[in-house]
Protein backbone atom coordinates (compact mmCIF):
# COMPACT_ATOMS: atom_id res chain seq x y z
CA UNK A 1 0.00 0.00 0.00
CA UNK A 2 1.06 3.19 -1.12
CA UNK A 3 1.77 6.02 2.01
CA UNK A 4 1.93 9.79 2.47
CA UNK A 5 5.70 9.21 3.14
CA UNK A 6 5.88 7.11 -0.13
CA UNK A 7 4.25 9.55 -2.45
CA UNK A 8 5.55 12.48 -1.29
CA UNK A 9 7.29 14.82 -1.88
CA UNK A 10 6.89 15.20 -5.59
CA UNK A 11 10.04 15.17 -7.94
CA UNK A 12 11.00 15.80 -11.31
CA UNK A 13 11.26 12.45 -12.17
CA UNK A 14 8.54 11.46 -10.04
CA UNK A 15 6.25 13.60 -12.41
CA UNK A 16 7.57 12.05 -15.40
CA UNK A 17 6.48 8.59 -14.48
CA UNK A 18 2.90 9.64 -12.85
CA UNK A 19 2.42 11.64 -16.67
CA UNK A 20 3.20 8.00 -18.43
CA UNK A 21 0.50 6.21 -15.98
CA UNK A 22 -0.17 5.69 -12.45
CA UNK A 23 0.93 2.22 -12.92
CA UNK A 24 4.31 3.61 -13.56
CA UNK A 25 4.49 5.67 -11.11
CA UNK A 26 3.76 3.19 -8.34
CA UNK A 27 6.38 0.75 -10.44
CA UNK A 28 9.01 3.58 -9.58
CA UNK A 29 8.17 4.34 -6.11
CA UNK A 30 8.17 0.47 -5.10
CA UNK A 31 10.52 -1.58 -7.62
CA UNK A 32 14.33 -1.40 -6.58
CA UNK A 33 16.08 0.84 -9.60
CA UNK A 34 19.07 -1.00 -10.39
CA UNK A 35 21.76 1.50 -12.19
CA UNK A 36 21.94 0.63 -16.19
CA UNK A 37 25.49 1.74 -17.69
CA UNK A 38 24.14 4.81 -18.98
CA UNK A 39 23.02 5.88 -15.89
CA UNK A 40 26.62 5.15 -14.31
CA UNK A 41 28.43 6.66 -16.37
CA UNK A 42 25.98 10.03 -15.86
CA UNK A 43 26.19 9.66 -12.45
CA UNK A 44 30.23 9.34 -12.89
CA UNK A 45 30.15 12.64 -15.56
CA UNK A 46 28.13 14.76 -12.50
CA UNK A 47 30.31 13.69 -10.14
CA UNK A 48 33.82 14.54 -12.53
CA UNK A 49 32.67 17.53 -13.54
CA UNK A 50 30.54 18.94 -10.31
CA UNK A 51 31.74 17.23 -7.23
CA UNK A 52 35.56 16.51 -8.04
CA UNK A 53 36.87 16.54 -5.07
CA UNK A 54 34.52 13.38 -4.33
CA UNK A 55 35.08 11.65 -7.80
CA UNK A 56 38.14 9.40 -6.19
CA UNK A 57 36.40 8.82 -3.14
CA UNK A 58 32.63 7.28 -5.13
CA UNK A 59 34.66 5.63 -8.40
CA UNK A 60 37.68 3.49 -9.27
CA UNK A 61 38.92 2.68 -12.19
CA UNK A 62 39.56 -0.79 -13.64
CA UNK A 63 42.70 -2.31 -14.53
CA UNK A 64 42.61 -3.28 -17.99
CA UNK A 65 42.97 -6.92 -18.35
CA UNK A 66 41.22 -9.92 -20.56
CA UNK A 67 38.43 -11.13 -18.33
CA UNK A 68 37.83 -13.66 -20.53
CA UNK A 69 40.92 -15.85 -19.13
CA UNK A 70 41.33 -16.91 -15.71
CA UNK A 71 43.70 -14.65 -14.39
CA UNK A 72 41.88 -11.72 -16.07
CA UNK A 73 39.06 -12.75 -14.16
CA UNK A 74 41.09 -13.10 -10.89
CA UNK A 75 42.96 -9.76 -11.40
CA UNK A 76 39.27 -7.89 -12.10
CA UNK A 77 37.65 -9.34 -9.11
CA UNK A 78 40.12 -9.09 -6.44
CA UNK A 79 40.51 -4.83 -7.84
CA UNK A 80 36.44 -4.73 -7.33
CA UNK A 81 37.04 -6.26 -3.54
CA UNK A 82 39.58 -4.16 -2.73
CA UNK A 83 37.73 -0.70 -4.48
CA UNK A 84 35.47 -1.34 -0.99
CA UNK A 85 32.09 -0.34 -2.73
CA UNK A 86 33.05 2.33 -4.93
CA UNK A 87 31.58 2.17 -8.81
CA UNK A 88 34.10 0.49 -10.88
CA UNK A 89 34.59 2.30 -14.39
CA UNK A 90 36.31 1.53 -17.25
CA UNK A 91 39.26 3.09 -18.49
CA UNK A 92 37.39 3.93 -21.70
CA UNK A 93 34.97 5.62 -19.17
CA UNK A 94 37.06 7.39 -17.82
CA UNK A 95 38.78 8.97 -20.45
CA UNK A 96 35.80 9.75 -22.13
CA UNK A 97 34.44 11.50 -18.55
CA UNK A 98 37.94 13.74 -18.41
CA UNK A 99 37.31 14.31 -22.34
CA UNK A 100 33.80 15.53 -21.56
CA UNK A 101 34.66 17.79 -18.96
CA UNK A 102 37.54 19.49 -21.01
CA UNK A 103 35.31 20.05 -23.45
CA UNK A 104 32.60 21.71 -21.17
CA UNK A 105 35.54 24.16 -19.98
CA UNK A 106 37.13 24.76 -23.27
CA UNK A 107 33.46 26.14 -24.45
CA UNK A 108 33.87 29.93 -22.79
CA UNK A 109 30.33 30.09 -22.01
CA UNK A 110 29.83 26.84 -20.70
CA UNK A 111 33.12 27.61 -18.69
CA UNK A 112 31.94 31.32 -17.19
CA UNK A 113 28.58 29.51 -15.83
CA UNK A 114 30.64 26.85 -14.29
CA UNK A 115 32.87 29.22 -12.67
CA UNK A 116 29.88 31.49 -10.99
CA UNK A 117 28.53 28.83 -9.18
CA UNK A 118 28.52 29.25 -5.50
CA UNK A 119 27.45 25.38 -4.65
CA UNK A 120 26.80 22.27 -6.85
CA UNK A 121 24.43 19.15 -6.66
CA UNK A 122 22.43 21.13 -4.19
CA UNK A 123 19.18 18.91 -2.68
CA UNK A 124 16.22 21.02 -1.94
CA UNK A 125 12.89 20.33 -0.26
CA UNK A 126 10.08 23.06 -0.58
CA UNK A 127 6.34 23.68 -0.55
CA UNK A 128 4.75 24.20 -3.86
CA UNK A 129 2.79 27.17 -4.78
CA UNK A 130 -0.72 27.14 -4.86
CA UNK A 131 -1.70 23.33 -3.62
CA UNK A 132 1.18 23.66 -0.84
CA UNK A 133 2.33 20.09 -1.66
CA UNK A 134 5.86 18.93 -0.72
CA UNK A 135 8.62 19.08 -3.11
CA UNK A 136 12.50 17.96 -3.93
CA UNK A 137 14.87 17.72 -6.10
CA UNK A 138 18.70 17.97 -6.46
CA UNK A 139 19.97 20.97 -8.78
CA UNK A 140 23.14 20.24 -10.37
CA UNK A 141 24.65 23.84 -10.10
CA UNK A 142 23.75 27.29 -8.50
CA UNK A 143 24.86 30.59 -8.70
CA UNK A 144 23.82 34.01 -7.72
CA UNK A 145 21.49 34.59 -10.15
CA UNK A 146 21.02 31.35 -11.75
CA UNK A 147 20.57 27.88 -11.68
CA UNK A 148 21.96 25.10 -14.23
CA UNK A 149 21.68 21.58 -15.59
CA UNK A 150 24.30 19.56 -17.22
CA UNK A 151 22.73 16.85 -19.80
CA UNK A 152 24.95 14.51 -21.28
CA UNK A 153 23.44 13.43 -25.17
CA UNK A 154 24.63 12.01 -28.04
CA UNK A 155 23.99 14.91 -30.03
CA UNK A 156 24.33 18.64 -28.86
CA UNK A 157 23.84 20.37 -32.20
CA UNK A 158 21.44 23.29 -30.77
CA UNK A 159 18.26 22.70 -32.81
CA UNK A 160 18.08 19.04 -32.10
CA UNK A 161 19.17 19.22 -28.59
CA UNK A 162 16.15 21.67 -28.32
CA UNK A 163 13.79 19.14 -29.99
CA UNK A 164 14.70 16.40 -27.42
CA UNK A 165 14.13 18.69 -24.59
CA UNK A 166 10.90 19.63 -25.18
CA UNK A 167 9.32 15.90 -25.47
CA UNK A 168 11.74 14.83 -22.17
CA UNK A 169 9.67 18.35 -20.41
CA UNK A 170 13.14 19.96 -19.75
CA UNK A 171 11.13 22.94 -19.46
CA UNK A 172 8.90 21.60 -16.67
CA UNK A 173 12.64 20.67 -14.72
CA UNK A 174 13.89 24.02 -14.99
CA UNK A 175 10.17 25.71 -13.85
CA UNK A 176 9.85 23.40 -10.73
CA UNK A 177 13.75 24.18 -9.93
CA UNK A 178 12.99 27.35 -10.10
CA UNK A 179 10.42 27.61 -7.91
CA UNK A 180 12.64 26.28 -5.20
CA UNK A 181 14.20 29.82 -5.00
CA UNK A 182 11.95 32.76 -6.29
CA UNK A 183 14.85 34.69 -6.17
CA UNK A 184 16.42 33.40 -8.77
CA UNK A 185 15.05 34.18 -12.38
CA UNK A 186 17.13 32.36 -15.13
CA UNK A 187 17.86 28.66 -15.75
CA UNK A 188 20.51 27.39 -18.27
CA UNK A 189 21.26 24.04 -20.06
CA UNK A 190 24.61 22.69 -20.72
CA UNK A 191 24.86 19.89 -22.98
CA UNK A 192 27.44 17.51 -23.68
CA UNK A 193 27.98 14.89 -26.36
CA UNK A 194 29.62 11.70 -24.72
CA UNK A 195 31.35 11.27 -28.26
CA UNK A 196 34.44 12.39 -29.87
CA UNK A 197 34.19 15.15 -30.58
CA UNK A 198 32.63 15.99 -27.65
CA UNK A 199 30.26 19.11 -28.64
CA UNK A 200 29.72 21.24 -25.92
CA UNK A 201 25.59 23.89 -26.44
CA UNK A 202 24.69 26.36 -23.94
CA UNK A 203 20.66 26.59 -24.04
CA UNK A 204 19.16 29.74 -22.25
CA UNK A 205 15.67 28.77 -21.22
CA UNK A 206 13.32 31.50 -21.95
CA UNK A 207 10.61 32.97 -20.03
CA UNK A 208 7.93 31.84 -22.07
CA UNK A 209 9.27 28.53 -22.00
CA UNK A 210 9.28 28.34 -17.94
CA UNK A 211 6.02 29.94 -18.18
CA UNK A 212 4.99 26.79 -20.20
CA UNK A 213 6.80 24.41 -18.32
CA UNK A 214 5.23 26.36 -14.80
CA UNK A 215 1.73 25.77 -16.57
CA UNK A 216 2.61 22.40 -17.34
CA UNK A 217 3.77 21.20 -14.14
CA UNK A 218 0.70 22.94 -12.15
CA UNK A 219 -1.81 20.87 -13.92
CA UNK A 220 0.37 18.06 -12.88
CA UNK A 221 0.82 18.65 -9.26
CA UNK A 222 -3.44 18.86 -9.48
CA UNK A 223 -3.82 15.58 -11.25
CA UNK A 224 -0.84 13.93 -9.32
CA UNK A 225 -2.95 15.52 -5.85
CA UNK A 226 -6.25 14.09 -7.22
CA UNK A 227 -4.93 10.60 -7.94
CA UNK A 228 -3.43 10.38 -4.51
CA UNK A 229 -6.69 11.62 -2.80
CA UNK A 230 -8.95 8.46 -4.35
CA UNK A 231 -6.28 5.84 -2.89
CA UNK A 232 -3.73 5.87 -5.56
CA UNK A 233 -5.06 3.37 -8.01
CA UNK A 234 -2.97 1.40 -10.04
CA UNK A 235 -4.12 2.69 -13.54
CA UNK A 236 -2.15 2.15 -16.46
CA UNK A 237 -2.70 4.21 -19.88
CA UNK A 238 -6.68 4.40 -19.74
CA UNK A 239 -6.20 6.63 -16.82
CA UNK A 240 -5.65 9.43 -19.29
CA UNK A 241 -8.64 8.72 -21.54
CA UNK A 242 -12.14 8.21 -20.17
CA UNK A 243 -13.24 5.72 -22.26
CA UNK A 244 -9.84 3.54 -22.31
CA UNK A 245 -9.36 3.34 -25.65
CA UNK A 246 -7.39 6.09 -27.78
CA UNK A 247 -8.40 7.03 -30.98
CA UNK A 248 -5.59 6.28 -33.82
CA UNK A 249 -6.77 9.29 -36.43
CA UNK A 250 -4.68 10.63 -39.43
CA UNK A 251 -1.93 12.89 -38.19
CA UNK A 252 -2.96 16.51 -38.86
CA UNK A 253 0.63 17.42 -40.86
CA UNK A 254 -0.06 14.45 -43.65
CA UNK A 255 -1.07 15.56 -46.99
CA UNK A 256 -3.97 13.43 -48.89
Amino acid sequence: MLTPDIIYPISNSRLTAFKRSPLHLIHYLTQPKDATPAMTFGSAFHAYLLEPDKFNSLYAVAPEVDRRTKDGKLEFDKFVYESDGKTVLTNSDKSKIVNMAEAVYANPIAAELMQQLVATEVYREWTSDGLKLPMRGIIDGIATDFMLDIKTCMDATPNKFQRDAWFMSYHRQAAIYLDSDHSILDFYFIAIEKDAPYGVSVHKVTNSMLDKGREIYLDQLIEYKAWADAGCPAAGYEYWHYSGTHEWELPTYLSI
